[in-house]
């Protein structure tokens, strides 16, 4: 059974919180996919790593910018065979230029919340199935050039609307679909069905060459097809894309040059010094990254003056392979000491455990478990708490938690606890 990360916001979500949500997503694809839910970026860093096949983003990240070591990891797992597949706010990505070309478009705003029909488009893989109505934002769109193929649309005030698509890019395959507001939309038994389709095309679950028939399945033991004849683009010719992405932006460059999004940007990145690495021969079963020996020399070389922090950011790479690599150079490091930092987490905090030792928030959140401390209740602050707590004071306890996006359980533990003077 293939593996789907699902990730979405569930503190402090400006509009669209997580809770219930991932619940009926897990449901949905559960037939299919070994599912994961989360609400932790650096999960998203170790997805080669883990073997997930799926992404699934309901990330409400509107009103801040998506982490470039997490865009760096998206993008790259998408071009070496992964699936993602955005819902509504899941589209909030698009503040990284690369993933808003990755994904093919942007949400640029939307009318009242109103009753919308939505439609299967004749040309996309969902043709077919039945339409539904739900209440939902009509969300539109500025579209980012690149190629896409339609797979959805609304109809608003006698006009037909895009509201879903899906692409290629390098060996992944991403789609969009719009609907999404609230949990009463993952309760349609037609929208969840388009949503099992939609994860299992970007899964690699349908035939590469079927757009059409979502119920033609490639057999569980066939392997994405790689086409190992790649394009060779003369300096020159990098050159001038890059000259013209410069004064014309990278929409009219990917138009006119008939490139990627994907290959610009790693042209740019390497035009500026920034070797990203890029995966050197097959893949395994779990999609794990080829390093060179170059490569990881100068890694090494980069540690040694600017520290695990700086040499994770820059190379895109994960803890475990930066101390794994320092071990067979002989190159002395702090290394992993679970008890020294567990000791560290007690007394300042997760983020100063990833500095010092350099691992993914799930790596530490796995040490926690293993020594028996309650995550639940290490996930909020005391600030946080003595807040949500006085907002009940004003406000029903159920509308609190529903705006705070936590359980209305747990905010009803915190309630009885500080009047017990916990």
């Amino acid at each position: 059974m293939k593996k789907a990360l699902i990730i979405g916001t569930y503190v402090n979500a400006p509009y669209h919180p997580f809770h219930q949500v991932d619940e009926a997503l897990a449901e949905a694809l559960s037939t299919e996919f070994e599912i994961t839910t989360s609400d932790d970026l650096s999960r998203l860093l170790t997805m080669d790593e883990e073997g997930y096949s799926l992404c699934v983003s309901y990330l409400d990240m509107f009103d801040q910018p998506f982490p470039a070591d997490a865009a760096n990891a998206v993008l790259s797992f998408v071009v070496h065979g992964g699936g993602l597949l955005c819902l509504h706010n899941g589209i909030s990505l698009q503040s990284d230029d690369r993933l808003f070309h990755l994904i093919g478009g942007k949400f640029t705003g939307h009318p009242p919340q109103t009753n919308l029909e939505f439609s299967p488009h004749p040309d996309g893989f969902l043709r077919g199935m039945p339409s539904f109505t739900l209440t939902e934002e009509p969300y539109q769109f500025e579209m980012s050039g690149d190629e896409v193929i339609p797979l959805l649309t609304y109809r608003y005030k006698d006009t037909d609307f895009q509201s879903g698509w899906c692409r290629t890019e390098g060996r992944g395959r991403v789609v969009f679909l719009t609907p999404g507001h609230s949990i009463a939309s993952f309760r349609s038994q037609a929208y969840l069905t388009m949503i099992r389709k939609s994860a299992e095309w970007a899964a690699m679950m349908i035939n590469k060459q079927q757009f059409g028939n979502p119920e033609d399945k490639a057999p569980a033991s066939e392997e994405p097809t790689i086409n190992e004849k790649r394009k060779h683009y003369t300096p020159e010719f990098k050159a001038a894309a890059l000259a013209m992405m410069e004064e014309k932006g990278a929409v009219a460059t990917i138009k006119e040059f008939g490139i990627s999004s994907y290959t610009l940007y790693d042209w740019k990145s390497r035009a500026e010094g920034q070797n990203y690495p890029r995966k050197q021969g097959p893949l395994t079963g779990k999609k794990r990254k080829h390093y060179t020996q170059e490569f990881k020399a100068e890694v090494i070389e980069y540690y040694q003056s600017h520290g695990t922090r700086e040499t994770l950011k820059k190379y895109g790479i994960v803890g475990n392979s930066l101390y794994n690599w320092l071990n067979e150079a002989g190159v002395e490091h702090v290394g992993y000491n679970h008890t020294n930092a567990i000791a560290l987490y007690q007394e300042k905090g997760e983020e100063a455990v990833l500095e010092e030792y350099g691992v993914t928030k799930a790596t530490l959140r796995d040490w926690l478990k293993e020594a028996g401390i309650n995550l639940h209740t290490q996930k909020y602050s005391a600030e946080f708490k003595v807040a949500a707590v006085a907002m009940t004071e004003e406000k029903p306890l159920t509308t609190v938690a529903k705006e705070l996006g936590i359980p209305a359980s747990t905010l009803a533990t915190w309630k009885t606890n500080s009047k017990k003077g916990h």
